[in-house]
């Protein structure tokens, strides 16, 4: 009798409190320059930035990158350095879109920039020509991953009206400048990094007329609605948004390579290391209480 009643008071407890598996999965991202050519002031390129939303620069660079989707939520961590954050950063992706960085060790936060898709395109005025097929597919991880090779060729125009809106805080507040502010020399905005005219965005970012970025990609489905959960908070995922690409699944493997017409180019390699469900508490995709809130960074100087 008294077995029975822990049986029922077990059975109780876990019908109000289940246990649920999260998938976690664990990548390698490398990310390095493919160009002979080195600049002046070797800090990071702003066009990738802007298309891509990863930070590019003429170093090498390998993280580790760790990811969990919960119920609601994705948690993040070790992506920093591909977007120019901390180490420490952790991201905090919501089911609704929002996401926030946080810093466990300096106990900070900051929420993360968001852009509606298709804002990057028309504020730099480009219509990209692009090219999807498929890849031979490959075996990752003993699953079977289909491959896909997307095109993407982007010519810049030379000085569009565009450019006469300067977006601060990444295309979000839009301030008209006039003719003298705009085409000066090294003419900026106070407080920001990003230039007014094209003349300087080309002599800082070294941003080239003519760009072409080929995405090689070998994705599995295997994880459902999970794995797409986690495609969605990568390092490149904001690549997909902007190019509006569609992804089928978990990408287990991907190479995306960066050229343009002065030389300049970058390649980005994710290899997945593994892939586990795991018990992971509910408050480990919550943003900590007490942390104090700071700007975004938005860092244009070397390291």
């Amino acid at each position: 009798m008294r077995r029975s009643i822990s049986i029922v008071a077990l059975l109780l407890i876990v019908g109000i409190a289940p246990i649920r598996a999260q998938l976690a999965v664990t990548s390698r991202i490398s990310a390095e320059s493919t160009s002979s050519y080195r600049p002046r002031y070797p800090g990071p390129d702003v066009l990738p930035l802007i298309l891509l939303g990863v930070e590019a620069r003429s170093t090498k660079l390998t993280v580790d990158v760790r990811t969990y989707v919960g119920a609601d939520a994705v948690r993040v961590e070790g992506m920093g350095p591909l977007i120019g954050y901390g180490s420490d950063g952790v991201l905090i992706v919501r089911s609704d879109g929002t996401a926030t960085w946080f810093d466990p060790v300096a106990r900070t936060y900051f929420a993360a920039a968001s852009m509606p898709d298709g804002l990057a395109l028309k504020a730099l005025a480009v219509t990209p020509q692009i090219k999807t097929k498929p890849e031979g597919p490959e075996t990752l991880l003993g699953r079977r991953a289909a491959g896909t090779r997307t095109e993407i060729s982007i010519k810049l125009p030379e000085d569009p009206e565009a450019f006469r809106t300067y977006h601060d805080d990444m295309l979000r507040r839009p301030v008209n400048l006039d003719d003298t502010s705009r085409v000066k020399s090294g003419s900026g905005l106070p407080g920001s990094s990003i230039p007014a005219t094209m003349d300087m965005w080309l002599q800082l970012a070294r941003v080239t007329r003519d760009m072409k970025i080929v995405a090689r990609t070998w994705e599995t489905t295997e994880f459902g609605a999970d794995g797409l959960s986690a495609a969605r908070a990568g390092a490149l995922a904001a690549m997909s948004r902007t190019f509006a690409l569609t992804s089928a699944g978990l990408p287990l493997r991907q190479i995306v390579q960066t050229s343009s017409s002065n030389g300049v180019g970058y390649r980005w390699e994710t290899q997945v290391l593994s892939v586990t469900r795991e018990a992971i508490p509910a408050e480990r995709f919550e943003v900590p209480q007490g942390l104090a809130l700071v700007r975004m960074p938005f860092n244009l100087n070397p390291k």
